[in-house]
């Protein structure tokens, strides 16, 4: 296994929140190719994922974000935050939550989200700024131990459908390696 030091943030000075590290690693699959995967140090844990196919990554230190971006301008972020320690509040809190981003959004679904890591909650909103051009965010909230990872899936409405595959993989291969300390 080789692994290859892409990136190195820190989080937000103003919180003092430890740095995390995203690791690229590439492992040699049975049939002798390479099989890329990423490798996550957040708060003292580590968790893994596979990367969605033909995307660009790149990282935000004030947000302790992890952007992967599609050609089409559809984006997947992943947000380390310290919303809701403990564990996940109702639906009605969440959705709020989602609502207060988004002016004039519509919630399209709400459900319960299996993860690679623990059960989540999934919100799909929708924003129309004009009659051809309209967006589709979907939010998947998953609780950890300092707070909540954020999944969420950004798209023009006639692409949701096509990326919305890459982003169930992404998510479903999520996981949480053993703790580091």
């Amino acid at each position: 296994m080789k692994f290859f030091i892409i990136l190195l943030f820190l989080a937000g000075v103003a919180t003092a929140r430890p740095a995390i590290e995203v690791l690229e690693v590439f492992e040699t699959d049975p049939e002798g190719g390479k099989v890329e995967s990423f490798r996550i140090l957040a708060d003292g844990e580590r968790f893994s994922l596979n990367p969605p196919y033909n995307y660009s990554i790149s990282t935000s230190a004030l947000k302790r974000e992890i952007q992967f971006s599609a050609t089409n301008r559809t984006k997947i972020v992943i947000q380390f935050t310290d919303e809701f320690p403990g564990g996940l509040p109702d639906e009605a809190v969440l959705k709020n939550n989602v609502l207060g981003r988004y002016f004039g959004a519509a919630i399209l679904r709400s459900a319960p989200c299996p993860t690679g890591i623990a059960p989540g909650w999934m919100i799909d909103v929708k924003r129309v700024f004009t009659p051809e051009i309209s967006l589709v965010t979907r939010h998947v909230f998953i609780p950890w131990t300092h707070g909540t990872i954020q999944f969420t899936l950004s798209a023009d409405s006639e692409d949701f459908e096509q990326h919305r595959q890459f982003f169930g993989n992404l998510l479903n291969s999520f996981r949480s390696d053993v703790a580091v300390k």
